[in-house]
């Protein structure tokens, strides 16, 4: 008989599978998972040698989707700054949600299953709590739909907004429960394949003179420049990380300012509280993509958006 408070775990492999080794670090860890999310019996989580593949497949199942019309093979696990995704978590319809994780965690040394793990499942607890960032715009009690505030400000910087309050709060818990493991820690070094990213796109544009190519490259590195900040900003609010060493990174500044005060996962944060988080990181997004050279507005009326590169 299945235990309804288990979490429900598959193995899917196309090479050589696990060692028994890395199958026991693997059950300790999803031992560790359970106790940390409220119903771990709506919870599956796959564990793959094809890990590009099954994310995608999951994240067109997706309840809320900034781009629907994303199909399984658009999703990408390499990042423009030579970063890559190893898991993520997908909320599902019907009150259930999936976590995809890369085969290749059972090879990396020091900790880094266990925190990637960890990490996911807390974005499994703010979505059975009903508080994640990421659509909070959806998620607000109103008889009538959210529409953007004048001004420009376009969906997309929404959508990142809410997903990077989400990897804050989410490694503002592992830092919190003494769970840092220095090997997946952003550094200030990292911040300049970062800009590097944007640079690429700028070059690209002059070269090409492709509008849709620039705002694709662009936005990937504002994606990233988005959930660096949120790694960053966990580490220096709970004292994980120096500020002095960051002082080369003066963006993360009104990152920290304005996510000083949003918890963990560990507090339950209304939809009408995070809502003016996220449209004000928002705005941060907008500056930070217009500082490194490209400026993307909506237009009035809602007749589009218009991406200039500067």
């Amino acid at each position: 008989m299945t235990d309804p408070q288990a979490l429900r775990t598959e193995l899917r492999f196309a090479g050589a599978p696990p060692t028994g080794s890395q199958l026991e670090s693997w059950r300790t860890v999803v031992a560790e998972m359970t106790a940390e999310i409220p119903d771990p019996g709506r919870v599956e989580v796959i564990l793959t040698d094809r890990f590009a593949r099954f994310a995608g497949e999951y994240l067109v199942r997706s309840v809320h989707r900034s781009n629907p019309d994303m199909t399984a093979a658009d999703y990408q696990a390499q990042r423009v700054d030579g970063a890559s995704a190893v898991a993520i978590t997908i909320e599902l319809p019907d009150n259930r949600q999936a976590i995809v994780a890369s085969a290749g965690l059972l090879s990396e040394p020091g900790g880094v299953l266990r925190h990637a793990m960890l990490h996911e499942a807390q974005h499994v607890r703010m979505i059975q709590h009903g508080d994640p960032g990421y659509a909070v715009h959806r998620r607000v009690s109103s008889s009538t739909p959210f529409r953007l505030p004048d001004g420009g400000l376009a969906w997309e910087y929404v959508w990142m907004a809410g997903s990077s309050i989400d990897e804050f709060r989410a490694e503002r818990a592992m830092h919190e429960r003494g769970w840092t493991v220095s090997a997946t820690c952003v550094t200030p070094g990292d911040f300049a394949h970062i800009v590097d990213a944007f640079g690429r796109a700028s070059m690209v544009f002059r070269t090409s003179r492709d509008v849709r190519q620039a705002y694709q490259q662009s936005m990937a590195a504002l994606d990233r420049y988005a959930m660096y900040l949120a790694y960053a900003a966990a580490g220096i609010v709970t004292g994980a990380f120096t500020t002095r060493d960051w002082r080369e990174v003066p963006a993360l500044t009104p990152f920290v300012d304005l996510l000083r005060d949003v918890p963990s996962p560990d507090t339950v944060v209304p939809a009408e509280r995070l809502l003016p988080v996220a449209l004000e990181q928002a705005c941060l997004l907008q500056a930070g993509l217009k500082d490194r050279g490209f400026d993307y507005h909506q237009l009035p009326n809602d007749q589009g958006t218009y991406l200039t590169v500067l």
